[in-house]
């Protein structure tokens, strides 16, 4: 695997990580 790949790797699995701490913590103040 070379840098290039793992950094787009790591900012896709950052992307969904955020997004799903987004969803909690709509479902958390609603």
């Amino acid at each position: 695997m070379n840098g290039s790949h793992a950094a787009a790797f790591n900012a896709k699995c950052t992307d969904q990580l955020k997004r799903h701490i987004s969803k909690q913590l709509i479902f958390t103040v609603t």
